[in-house]
């Protein structure tokens, strides 16, 4: 190991006193032959670390906790990290490892240099380790593979990945079935999203479905494995349940497990429920940044650089998820003993390739998309959608089946009916409804019906709402001074327009 001190023994030898690496063992100064002093270190390749300078044979000055940041940083390229609260070292050439604590830090020392850490009146361990995560070189966030282009503020693996022109890419798509070429486009997409360095809380969640009637109901249709393996090329997911609470989700992440960290992907496979909604979910999807509370650290927050997987059959999503929702339908592959088989090992073999070829796209000019019909992820069309064949084609068909799995314009149109269903029966007095082409409502009787077909009442005061949140355009609150609040409904379901209010405020 050498350091330089423009050709001064004597300076390195004082350098080395005051530091106290000279009462390391075997540790002399061999030579200096053009520049840097040389150290020999027979006994020992480690540098010695101290928190103290020693002062004769028994006083011991504590040093100040910079001076000893400053030392680890020089002699380790300046690891430790901190990343969000915590401390983390990179392992390897991809891997890192996170120090949750100063036992954690000090074991990692300890691999380093030869360590000597007085217990006097100098600074504490656990109060180093404070230290060190609060005036380390600091991130929002670590990653072990990369992002395209690069997200300011995340600390990622130096290691560099060689591209296969496209070909292994395309070969991994090819072991799944997608239901149309449009499917394969969004696939394409999904994968590219992964890699994608665009803004926190801009990345849609993609739902994996089957348009399968049969006996077996979509069963074997490679949904999740499609997810997971593009969750393996990416670092792995997180697991979740629909049942799970919002917190106890970003609870887990939000907390290391075994010093593993840095997933991408948030995974709910194989969804029972007919009927998916969760506000929770709906935030994870959208929100900047994920906040919560970490195992043994208290509340923390990190961006939300998460991409949501949904694996189910046939989808009914809530208005507000079908919207954050990009629909892939796959098709029933052909049966293969040894499908499964020959996808995993291509994956090993291939992994660093494919992500090579993932990075060509991202950095690619693409196709640019117009400015009309967007979905709510403009960002995401233009930073990857953009980059996959027949871009505008699938930007129509998301648009489309998002409308189709929307379960809360079904709900809707089934609620008018309903309520047309009751005026024709006469349920209530015939003059409260009229006999013209506009039909009124009382707040009252709205109440009543919102009842009968939801199973669930609503108070007046919130009714109008809650009515209004599903978008019925053939619906109309009336609210006016002095008189009476009314719903106006066109009995033909056409749009009321303003001819018809004012027409209605005439009679």
């Amino acid at each position: 190991m050498s350091f330089e001190f423009e050709n001064d023994t004597d300076g390195l030898e004082q350098y080395l006193n005051e530091s106290g690496i000279l009462d390391g063992p075997g540790i002399e100064i061999e030579e200096i032959v053009n520049g840097p002093a040389i150290l020999a270190t027979p006994e020992s390749t480690k540098v010695r670390l101290r928190n103290f300078k020693q002062i004769g044979e028994a006083r011991k000055e504590y040093l100040p906790a910079n001076f000893i940041l400053t030392e680890v940083l020089a002699r380790t390229e300046g690891w430790p990290k901190s990343v969000s609260g915590l401390l983390v070292v990179h392992e390897t050439n991809e891997k890192f490892r996170t120090l949750k604590d100063s036992n954690d830090l000090f074991a990692w020392l300890h691999r380093v240099f030869d360590l000597e850490w007085g217990s006097g009146s100098g600074i504490s361990k656990a109060e180093f380790f404070k230290y060190a995560v609060d005036n380390c070189e600091r991130y929002e966030y670590w990653s072990e593979v990369p992002h395209y282009p690069p997200i300011p503020g995340v600390l990622y693996s130096p290691k560099n990945y060689p591209n296969d022109g496209g070909a292994a890419l395309s070969e991994f798509l090819c072991f799944f079935c997608p239901a149309t070429h449009l499917d394969a486009g969004l696939i394409r997409a999904m994968a590219l999203t992964l890699f994608w360095g665009g803004p926190a809380g801009q990345r849609p969640a993609f739902l994996l479905t089957t348009q399968d009637n049969g006996p077996n109901g979509g069963v074997g249709f490679g949904k999740t494995t499609l997810a997971t393996k593009l969750a393996e090329l990416a670092g792995g997911f997180i697991s979740a349940s629909p049942s799970e609470s919002y917190e106890a989700v970003t609870k887990r992440i939000l907390s290391p497990v075994d010093g593993k960290a840095g997933y991408r992907i948030v995974l709910l496979d194989n969804i029972k429920t007919l009927r998916l909604s969760d506000s929770g979910l709906e935030g994870m999807i959208t929100t900047g940044h994920i906040s919560g509370h970490r195992m043994y650290g208290g509340h923390a927050t990190v961006p939300n650089y998460f991409t949501v997987f949904l694996t189910l059959n046939g989808a009914a999503l809530s208005r507000d998820l079908a919207s954050r929702c990009i629909p892939i339908f796959l098709a029933q592959a052909p049966k293969s003993q040894q499908w499964l088989a020959n996808l995993n090992a291509f994956v090993a073999a291939k992994r660093e390739l494919i992500i090579g070829d993932i990075a060509l796209l991202l950095k690619s000019q693409g196709t640019p998309l117009p400015d009309t019909n967007c979905t709510r992820w403009a960002s995401w069309e233009s930073g990857v959608l953009s980059k996959v064949g027949l871009a505008d084609g699938c930007r129509q068909m998301i648009l489309s089946r998002q409308a189709n799995i929307n379960d809360d314009a079904s709900d809707a149109n089934e609620f008018i009916q309903h309520i047309l269903y009751e005026i024709e029966k006469q349920s209530y007095h015939v003059n409260e409804f009229g006999y013209g082409p506009i039909a009124t409502i009382s707040l009252n009787t709205m109440g009543k019906f919102y009842e009968e077909f939801f199973g669930k009442k609503v108070g007046s005061n919130k009714l109008s709402k809650v009515i209004n949140l599903m978008g019925l355009r053939c619906l109309y609150y009336h609210k006016e001074q002095g008189k009476k609040r009314r719903f106006m409904l066109r009995r033909d379901c056409q749009a009321i327009t303003e001819d018809d209010i004012q027409a209605w405020k005439n009679e």
